[in-house]
């Protein structure tokens, strides 16, 4: 890992530790939110400049736009990653859910909306 490797890292690193309600106690106690998005080194296709990551676990594109779009206007900087085969890079001030909406509209050829109605 470079230097710049080291310096995105800490960003992921430095994101505070989500908690919610355990539904098993309901409500008793308190569970780990993991994040969706992990730094990587590396990320083929991705500009250069951009912060690389990993979308881990099962994730929604919505949560992983969210996450991405903050570390960039935190950074000031780009953050690429791939969600389910297809490239998305969140730039700072990016509106994620906008950013989500695009990305459904071109993985699945429809809106997030009409997905939703036809379920």
């Amino acid at each position: 890992m470079n230097d710049q490797d080291t310096i995105d890292a800490a960003l992921f690193a430095a994101r505070p530790q989500r908690l919610t309600n355990c539904t098993t106690c309901q409500g008793r106690g308190h569970v780990d939110r993991p994040y969706v998005l992990k730094h990587t080194p590396m990320l083929v296709g991705a500009p250069t400049s951009a912060i690389t990551a990993t979308v881990v676990g099962t994730a929604f594109i919505f949560e992983a736009t969210r996450e991405a779009s903050e570390i960039a206007t935190r950074a000031k900087r780009d953050v690429a990653f791939y969600f389910m085969d297809k490239l998305v890079i969140a730039r700072p001030n990016d509106d994620p859910d906008a950013l989500a909406r695009r990305w459904w509209q071109e993985f699945y050829g429809k809106s997030y909306e009409e997905s939703v109605n036809d379920r």
